[in-house]
């Protein structure tokens, strides 16, 4: 999993291998249960949003839409100034008044929403229903968890249920979740005979008419509580972006005022990070009702919106039903979910929102080093799941689908019957697009060391499109996020590979592994482009026509070109670590150009996984040092000690609990079990400890082997990386000018050279016992 981190991150680090995974790992003790969630989302919320200019940003739907009752009995009693009127029936309030704890509350609840619904579209089981875009309805399990699902896993929602497979709808095809917290009877007395009436023409009195997006001025937009610019309050500026040379506007930002979430409000945030953590969404939709007050909630990459609180079964009774019949009437699309994907219809035309089988991908997109684009067609495969999502609201989402192109298109005559995925993620703009960077690094190779390219990702199309061409709600609501926080959608489709995992034998990973050391190696040459992000889940197999398995080193989103400047200690084939032996990691940041400096020593950002990065990347203090050669090939030394000790060649399964040690704490802390690791033997036997008997090669800690070989050259260097730090610390209380001063910096730079030195594609393969070239 692609984890993107900063220096001053103390948030604690999820499991590297885990397909759907938390990204917070909240403490489940009752004192800290939400304190991940504060910390991380306190000042990303934009709070106290009108209710009517939330769904009429969301959803273009007003008051006036709201179509007048027609399936409601002809009842005198049922009207109000003689015309019939949509109403919240007795018994059901009452059911939802006289009860406490959430659990017993979840289907009063919905049993009002549901029939409120039921009048505004007609019964789902009745002849005169009215048909919608998607058949959707509101439901809650009785319990918190059902077998093998969480408990933190969404237990109230808005989905489509009406599935001849399952009594309940899949996690994963939520279209909005509701969270309910009710403590106390309710406070208003119910002290008449029949229902409580919801009057439609008095509460249009008070709406102006329906307004386009566009039609919003700068009286419509609510001051914003938080770290965010309103789209017509400022003035634009345009920076330049590395994706595909285009103009980004940005806007200064305001003054952040954090809030203190309450544990309601985190609570609300947690069903918005698990929603988000599910299917292709652009964005997420959630209600959070307080005894007798509601809230609705929007969420996508760059944060939440919560409207103001208002009483849904009193006095504000039409806004709860403006939300109802605003999500009745939606499509899936207006409830977030990504607009290329395309679901199955029933008999009425209604959208069947229940699972992949049926579904397909539509879109617009280039082939590599085009300059049109081109419709592209591709069918789901029936038995997906997502063979990848990416847990988290505030992350880059990605999100992996597994499809071939379909039969009797022009898609069709372009790939055949070849098996792909569907990539789908959000970078941040500053970042080069994952496919610009994979388009870079198989030219290079194609014109230099072609039988590489079988070793690096296929792209077949791509897109990348920014929030206003996906028209976000976000922007009609006046919440452009601040330069910094933007992110835009890449979509692309690839070859499919093999999990690493999978392999079927000893021999086979060996094989992959060499595959992907040369292949990282020979693109850093021919393009000067570091991947980056070694990780498991980034190196993927594939066997080729003659039945030889071949490595492939997969997702370079993370990737980045470096300059001579830059790059310049870096280790190569040539070895040319004497070069840089008298250029600290301070002097190479100032060699670097501006954007480059922004990016490492502002932000202090560093791509990677964190059981995988060098420790020279983790420990945190100081400027933030370039990210060189070696660091990578440390990262291929932790990923193969990580694999030979939770891998199971007979069962072709992934065990992360021997390494879990690296999974654990703030990135400081996993820089020091590192640090124990390469300093202290025992440390080191204990990893690998319990590898599989097959791996002895590989992984025997007493004799020779890849990791004991390897492990000598990365303890050596760990010994002088210490004494490298000592150095400087006594520097920094020496003057420079004089004698002693001037020896340490001799010290220093011999120490510098050798630690450079010791750290070569060179010295990794003849390791391996592996040719440098092919």
């Amino acid at each position: 999993m692609t984890v993107f981190t900063t220096f001053q991150s103390q948030k604690p680090i999820p499991s590297t291998h885990t397909t759907v995974s938390r990204v917070d790992e909240i403490t489940k003790s009752r004192p800290h249960r939400w304190r991940g969630i504060k910390q991380q989302f306190g000042d990303k919320i934009i709070w106290d949003v009108e209710l009517i200019k939330f769904v009429e940003a969301v959803w273009g739907f007003g008051l006036k839409d709201i179509p007048m009752p027609t399936f409601f009995p002809s009842d005198p009693s049922h009207t109000t100034g003689g015309h019939k009127a949509y109403q919240l029936r007795k018994t059901m309030l009452q059911d939802w008044m006289y009860h406490r704890g959430d659990q017993r509350l979840r289907k009063p609840l919905i049993n009002i929403a549901n029939d409120l619904l039921d009048q505004l579209c007609g019964a789902t089981t009745t002849l005169e229903c009215r048909s919608r875009k998607v058949p959707a309805q509101f439901w809650a399990h009785d319990q918190d968890g059902k077998e093998g699902q969480s408990k933190d896993a969404l237990n109230m929602g808005f989905a489509v249920t009406v599935d001849s497979y399952q009594a309940d709808p899949r996690w994963d095809f939520q279209l909005a979740f509701i969270k309910v917290k009710k403590r106390n009877a309710f406070p208003i007395v119910w002290r008449i005979a029949g229902p409580r009436l919801i009057a439609i023409d008095a509460a249009t009195e008070t709406n102006k008419r329906k307004r386009m997006r566009s039609e919003y001025n700068e009286e419509d937009i609510p001051e914003p509580k938080r770290m965010c610019t309103s789209t017509a309050r400022v003035r634009e500026r345009p920076v330049k972006t590395s994706s595909g040379g285009k103009i980004v506007k940005s806007q200064p930002t305001q003054k952040n005022t954090t809030r203190v979430l309450t544990d309601h409000e985190a609570q609300m945030v947690q069903r918005m990070n698990e929603l988000m953590s599910t299917n292709v969404r652009l964005f997420g939709i959630g209600w959070l009702v307080e005894n007798q007050h509601m809230r609705l909630c929007y969420g996508d990459r760059f944060g939440l919106v919560v409207t103001k609180r208002f009483k849904f079964l009193d006095e504000d009774r039409h806004l709860f039903l403006l939300a109802v019949a605003a999500m009745g009437q939606a499509s899936i699309y207006e409830m977030g979910i990504l607009p290329d994907l395309h679901f199955p219809t029933n008999e009425r035309g209604e959208v069947q929102f229940v699972r992949y089988t049926g579904a397909q991908l539509r879109m617009k997109a280039f082939l590599p080093e085009a300059s049109a684009q081109k419709d592209f067609t591709f069918d789901i495969e029936t038995y997906a799941q997502p063979l990848y999502m990416e847990s988290g609201m505030l992350s880059r989402g990605t999100s992996v689908l597994p499809s071939v192109a379909t039969p009797g298109t022009e898609t069709y005559e372009e790939f055949k019957d070849e098996k792909l995925v569907v990539k789908i993620s959000w970078p941040h703009p500053w970042q080069t697009v994952e496919a610009t960077n994979v388009v870079a690094v198989r030219k290079a190779l194609r014109e230099n060391k072609p039988a590489y390219l079988q070793h690096v990702m296929d792209l077949k199309c791509s897109v990348t499109r920014t929030i206003d061409e996906l028209d976000l709600p976000r922007m009609a609501m006046g919440f452009r996020p601040a330069a910094v926080e933007n992110r835009v959608c890449c979509t692309m489709v690839l070859k499919r590979y093999q999990k690493l995992e999978t392999l079927e034998s000893v021999d086979d990973f060996k094989t992959v592994y060499i595959d992907v050391v040369r292949a990282h190696h020979w693109v850093w040459q021919t393009s000067r482009i570091l991947h980056q992000d070694i990780s498991t889940n980034n190196i993927m197999w594939f066997r080729d026509a003659g039945g030889r398995v071949i490595g492939v080193l997969c997702d370079w989103d993370l990737a980045k070109k470096y300059t001579e400047a830059a790059s310049s200690r870096s280790s190569s084939c040539e070895n040319k670590a004497a070069d840089a032996a008298g250029t600290s990691a301070e002097d190479a940041n100032a060699n670097k150009s501006d954007e480059e400096t922004k990016s490492t020593n502002t932000h202090k950002d560093h791509a990677g996984t964190p059981p995988f990065m060098a420790t020279d990347l983790l420990r945190g203090y100081g400027a933030a040092p370039v990210h060189l050669y070696r660091h990578d090939l440390e990262s291929l030394f932790y990923f193969l000690v990580y694999f030979c000790a939770g891998w199971d060649p007979e069962k072709r399964t992934l065990n992360s609990m021997p390494a879990r040690q690296w999974e654990r704490g703030t990135l400081a802390d996993i820089a020091r079990q590192k640090e124990d690791f390469l300093t202290d033997v025992t440390a080191f036997e204990f990893m690998l400890a319990g590898a599989h008997p097959l791996l002895k090669p590989l992984a025997d800690t007493q004799g020779e082997s890849w990791v004991k070989r390897l492990y000598a050259h990365f303890s050596e260097n760990e010994f002088r990386a210490f004494s490298i730090r000592l150095l400087r610390r006594r520097l920094s209380s020496t003057s420079r000018f004089s004698e002693r001063g001037k020896k340490y910096q001799e010290e220093l730079r011999k120490l510098e050279a050798e630690q450079e030195g010791e750290i070569t594609y060179e010295k990794f393969m003849e390791a391996l016992e592996a040719p440098l070239d092919v």
